[in-house]
Parts: structure tokens; C-alpha cells; sequence
């Protein structure tokens, strides 16, 4: 069972390093936007907004800036547009696109009432935190108007395998197959993409660096001991060392667009 408690205070102590850090999870959510079809949005529901990474992408803001930088997916004239997070410490770092006119609702997605007749409900690198992935599926459905498209990000079973390998924990991620075994009827999957992408990092302590400072290590409430530590590194670069010295670290982006029937 996922502790979403323990999940929470990772991610919110990540807010303020998560896009500057997350290149996998900000390509997955640009990958993810050009999935869209052109077609008019006028109720979006974005879950698991974070620091903002893919609501300014929605919104065409300029992250340093936080100004117009690009066309954006929602065009003028779209009448609301709803984002949660887990967290609700979210709302300071979206404070730019609450003042446009965006509604945060903080709190679980599994547990909180959803807005209705969504025409597009969007979510990033989020839904492999779901206790209960059918039911969720199942509550975005009902939240969709008809016609509406479900645009998910998430990762697959690869995923930080060498992390999975040498410390015996783990988030239980889906493959495409069983993911879409878990679609309600009335939704139908359209699009699919799936890639292995393998980062290098210059050690293993540059990977645990790299998953604290992006909130991913919130699985466990491992405290790490000296001897832990130095097992932990040393196995890890026996294992997964490049022949320059570096490390990999594996990840598995998939990409789904989902309608409503």
C-alpha cells in the first residue's frame, strides 16, 4: 500500500526543484501535449500540477518569465480551468496561473469530489501513485463530458529498474496492456506511445540526489545509515556502471489519449 502521507511530504519538500530536475517528466509532459487533438477545450482538468511543469505548457507560459513563450492549448475563450495536486503547498508555486483565473484543488485525487463535464482531464507522471488505478480510471470517466479526452503520462514496469534492483523496492507500474485492461467501458484508448529513455549520472549518489530532489524517492521512508549508504553505492556501481565511470539510471515513459464514448 502506498503511504500518500509519506508521498505528500517528499513532493513538497521537491516543489522547488522538481521542473529544474525532472527532464524525463518535462519531455514526457511535451510529448504528451502534442498527442492532443486541435480541437476547442472549455473545461480542463490537469491532476497532479506540482510546481506548474505542465500547467504552463497548457497555458503557453514561459517558466522564468512566467509570461506568454508559446502557443497554448488552451486557447481564449476556454471558461475554466481546474488543477490539483496532493500538495496543497502547489498553490505557491502556481500563483501566476491561479491570478488568470484557474481553480487548485488540493487534496488526493482518489478522494476528492472531481469537477463535471470535463472536456479535457490531463494528467502527467502522477497516476502511478494510485492505490487503486481501476477506480481512478473509473471516477475519471464519470467526469468527463461526452466526447471527452482523458490524456494520461505515466511509466512502465523498466522504470528505475536499477534502483528496484538493488534495493528491493519499488512502485508496481503497469505495462501498456494491463493499463489498458484497466479502462472502463466507455473509454477507448486511441493513442499509445511507450519509450526506455537511460539517464547518466556520475555516481550513485548522484541518483539518490536526482530522485530526492524530483520527489521520486517517496515510496519508502528509508533512513539511510552509513552502512546502508555505502552498500547501496557499491552494488549499484557494480551493476550499472557505463564504461566512462558514470551510471545509468533507466526510465519508462508511456503516453495514452483516451476518449469518452
Amino acid at each position: 500500500m502506498i503511504d500518500k502521507e509519506l508521498v505528500h511530504r517528499r513532493f513538497a519538500r521537491a516543489l522547488g526543484s522538481y521542473s529544474r530536475n525532472a527532464s524525463v517528466q518535462n519531455d514526457t509532459a511535451a510529448k504528451l501535449l502534442a498527442m492532443l487533438p486541435e480541437r476547442s477545450w472549455r473545461r480542463v482538468f490537469e491532476i497532479g500540477c506540482a510546481d506548474g511543469l505542465l500547467t504552463r505548457m497548457l497555458l503557453g507560459l514561459n517558466e522564468a518569465e512566467r509570461r506568454p513563450d508559446r502557443s497554448s492549448v488552451l486557447q481564449p475563450g476556454f471558461e475554466k480551468f481546474f488543477v490539483n495536486d496532493l500538495c496543497e503547498e502547489s498553490a505557491a508555486y502556481i500563483s501566476d496561473v491561479l491570478e488568470s483565473g484557474a481553480e487548485f484543488i488540493p487534496g488526493d485525487a482518489e478522494s476528492i469530489p472531481f469537477p463535471e463535464n470535463i472536456d479535457l482531464l490531463i494528467s502527467s507522471s502522477t497516476i502511478q501513485w494510485m492505490t487503486d488505478l481501476r477506480e481512478f480510471l473509473a471516477k475519471c470517466a464519470s467526469s468527463l463530458a461526452p466526447d471527452g479526452v482523458l490524456a494520461l503520462g505515466t511509466f512502465g514496469p523498466e522504470n528505475l529498474r536499477e534502483v528496484s534492483a538493488v534495493t528491493g523496492e519499488g512502485l508496481d507500474y503497469y505495462d501498456v496492456g494491463t493499463l489498458l485492461g484497466l479502462l472502463p467501458d466507455g473509454l477507448r484508448a486511441v493513442s499509445c506511445e511507450q519509450e526506455i529513455v537511460t539517464e547518466t549520472f556520475g555516481s550513485p549518489f548522484d541518483v539518490l540526489r536526482h530522485l530526492k530532489l524530483t520527489g521520486v524517492n517517496g515510496l519508502s521512508g528509508r533512513v539511510w545509515s552509513k552502512s546502508a549508504l555505502e552498500a547501496f553505492v557499491g552494488e549499484y556501481g557494480r551493476r550499472f556502471a557505463t564504461g566512462t565511470g558514470e551510471v545509468t539510471l533507466t526510465f519508462h515513459p508511456v503516453r495514452m489519449l483516451i476518449v469518452k464514448q
